[in-house]
């Protein structure tokens, strides 16, 4: 069976890639997110094995409160974080969401 596949596939290669195109042109905004989640776990991976929080450390934001989560301003620069609190750090997701949610809706073309 799987070698039918590959040869049809083979025989119509140009039709293949027309419907990839295409697929991907109606599915933008998902593979948008896919690619996104997967830049946030790389980050979050590579910075759990090379940064730990420092004892003692308070948070950037308050300045009150221990830090005990790491945040990641911009996911290109993994090794970038800022040590937060619990309770700050939950404020800067519920802040970030909205501009997440707009961008995602001009991606997909709902304006």
């Amino acid at each position: 069976m799987r070698q039918l596949v590959k040869d049809w596939v083979n025989r119509n290669r140009e039709r293949v890639n027309f419907l990839k195109k295409r697929w991907e042109e109606k599915n933008k905004s998902y593979h948008n997110k896919k690619y996104n989640k997967s830049k946030q776990l790389k980050a979050r991976n590579k910075s759990n094995r090379f940064i730990k929080i420092p004892k003692r450390k308070l948070c950037e934001e308050c300045k009150v409160n221990l830090a005990v989560e790491k945040h990641h301003e911009d996911y290109n620069k993994p090794l970038e974080v800022v040590f937060l609190c619990r309770k700050c750090h939950t404020q800067k997701r519920e802040w970030i969401k909205p501009f997440k949610k707009n961008i995602i809706e001009l991606e997909g073309g709902n304006i």
